[in-house]
């Protein structure tokens, strides 16, 4: 099956959504009479390439994310709705409560989105990635908590005081309804809106550990157009990495939210806790739906650089760049 660049390879097949004990409150309470709706994501179930072809297992939601995050607008862009919920079917509700706005709801079906929302035209907003996130809801200190419209609303890593590279495997939609005089149940499918890094040392060493910085690396997505921002620090927040132990040959991947601007690759090597080596590839693309794979050696004497190849795991149209 082929599958064209930045195509969808969220497949999802329908899964009747039960109606759970406990019922959700709207955000606001609009008069009027509500409808129904329903958005039913039961599995990812071709969500790369490689994976089995065929009808997925009820497990495979939960086994290719852990946070799913549903977000209404209204007409005039004003936040109406929110659901989030975990892989173990966690549910919580945020209503329009400025000191407490979320309500847990219990634990629900994973992938089965049930609201309720007057006669009108809406704006859905879904997310659901392997890493925690959070949506940018700001509290103000005089007047508590709030949501942010449609045009300033975004997602983000979630992070302490230091920020540092923290993508997972992230997929998002936007998409209006109409809701009108009845109930509306819809099966709904992602993009993913990361690339993915994979690096291959050909020169590791056993006895070493390595560190992966990527500069210009973003943290955040914002809603309205769809982009990525808020550049990440690697370098400062080095301490926080993932230290990848060495050996003959090293493998390392990392999905990276940065699709519109070259990031800089650093391979950092340390021997019993010193610096050994260090190599940066410089102005590294990486693309939505697509690997970009490094392969190269760190130590000298060499004649050879890094390789870059843009490769096929998710889309099948490779784009090959070599220096």
């Amino acid at each position: 099956m082929k599958y064209s660049m930045y195509s969808v390879l969220l497949l999802f097949f329908f899964l009747s959504c039960k109606k759970e004990a406990d019922e959700i409150t709207e955000v606001d309470k609009p008069e009027g009479q509500k409808h129904e709706v329903i958005f039913n994501l039961p599995d990812f179930a071709q969500r790369i390439v490689v994976l089995s072809k065929g009808n997925a297992t009820s497990d495979q939601l939960k086994n290719s994310v852990a946070n799913l995050t549903y977000i209404v607008y209204d007409s005039g862009g004003t936040e109406v709705s929110r659901i989030e919920q975990d892989s173990t079917g966690a549910t919580t509700r945020f209503v329009n409560d400025r000191v407490h706005p979320e309500r847990y709801a219990g634990i629900q079906t994973f992938g089965c989105i049930r609201d309720s929302l007057v006669t009108g035209d809406y704006t859905v907003i879904m997310i659901a990635s392997t890493a925690r996130f959070e949506i940018n809801t700001q509290t103000i200190t005089s007047e508590g908590y709030y949501f942010n419209p449609l045009d300033e609303a975004s997602f983000y890593y979630e992070r302490g005081l230091d920020s540092w590279s923290r993508t997972g495997d992230t997929f998002f939609k936007k998409f209006s309804i109409k809701v009108g005089t009845g109930p509306l149940q819809q099966d709904i499918s992602l993009d993913r809106i990361v690339g993915k890094a994979e690096i291959n040392i050909l020169d590791s060493k056993p006895g070493t550990t390595f560190k992966f910085l990527f500069t210009n690396e973003h943290e955040a997505y914002k809603f309205s157009d769809e982009t990525a921002f808020g550049t990440t620090n690697d370098i400062e927040n080095e301490r926080y990495l993932e230290e990848v132990p060495g050996g003959l040959k090293l493998s390392f991947s990392k999905f990276l939210i940065n699709t519109q601007t070259p990031i800089d690759v650093t391979v950092k090597v340390y021997e019993n806790g010193a610096l050994t080596a260090t190599k940066t590839i410089k102005g590294v693309r990486f693309y939505k739906n697509k690997r970009t794979i490094l392969t190269g050696r760190i130590y000298p004497p060499t004649t050879i650089g890094f390789s870059v190849t843009v490769n096929d795991e998710f889309d099948a149209e490779p784009v090959e760049v070599s220096f």
